[in-house]
């Protein structure tokens, strides 16, 4: 595939990848913890692929940003599962314009903007987690980090109850709209795929999280969020697999700029309608 960067871009990257593979095996040569890892060698990934500018995709490190509680499902022993975080989210940016249907009584054609008119309060957010930097900005992609130490079962439940929150508080925006606009809601939520990234030190992996709206016994309504095999993107301790990674995140970037975007434009749309009919 033909790159358009120059040799002097191409070897930068080349050197920024190999610091990051220096870091990568110190990390696993000295057992270092999760912090350390996401310190040294995760963070540095992300700021390679996605830079500083969040106009299309943003990424934070929020490791201290709690699920809010509202939306935690509940476990199948009855009781509600904790709020388990995961340690990086990537964000739909603002630097694009999405116009609504009706531009002239919408409030923005900015995404954020428009999430602005719904999302009033300084504790609220069109996200699912506390995190006040985000509150306009929908999340699409929550990665966990683990070490060797940690279990892989650990990560997946987190991961599980990460996409399940994030359903849950999409769906939870149509709760005061009419039945049809639910369903309109509902028809969108069925589209959607959820990435998550898993990452156990120096390997990364991709899983896809969809939901589905079954019937339950009694004829109510039931949320199940299955959640696809996952996929090997890349790994840090290489040059190859720090590029393999690299290319992934440009897929992932592009797909979070066009497909998830245009999602949380239909969302919007059929929020904004109902909004403005009440």
């Amino acid at each position: 595939m033909d790159d358009p960067r120059s040799r002097q871009d191409l070897l930068h990257e080349l050197s920024q990848l190999q610091e990051i593979k220096k870091l990568s095996r110190r990390c696993s040569r000295d057992m270092e913890g999760e912090a350390e890892w996401n310190n040294a060698v995760h963070s540095a990934v992300l700021r390679l692929a996605f830079g500083h500018d969040d106009s299309e995709i943003g990424w934070r490190y929020i490791t201290n940003a709690k699920i809010d509680p509202r939306y935690l499902p509940t476990m199948s022993d009855g009781l509600t599962s904790s709020s388990k975080m995961v340690d990086f989210a990537l964000f739909i940016g603002d630097g694009q314009v999405d116009q609504l249907h009706d531009v002239s009584t919408s409030p923005s054609g900015r995404l954020d903007q428009t999430i602005s008119h719904f999302i009033t309060g300084g504790s609220d957010s069109i996200n699912h987690i506390s995190y006040f930097a985000l509150r306009h900005h929908p999340i699409f992609l929550g990665i966990e980090t683990k070490t060797i130490s940690r279990t892989e079962e650990e990560a997946r439940v987190q991961l599980g109850i990460w996409v399940t929150a994030h359903v849950r508080r999409i769906w939870s925006l149509g709760s005061l709209t009419s039945a049809s606009k639910a369903s309109a809601l509902r028809g969108v939520l069925q589209e959607m795929v959820f990435p998550l990234i898993y990452v156990q030190s120096a390997k990364w992996s991709l899983l896809f999280a969809r939901p589905f709206f079954r019937l339950d016994a009694k004829g109510s309504e039931v949320l199940h969020i299955v959640i696809y095999h996952d996929i090997s993107l890349g790994e840090t301790s290489s040059i190859d697999g720090l590029y393999r990674l690299l290319q992934a995140f440009r897929i992932i970037r592009k797909w979070g700029g066009t497909v998830f975007r245009g999602w949380w434009r239909r969302i919007l749309e059929i929020i904004y309608e109902a909004d403005v009919s009440s």
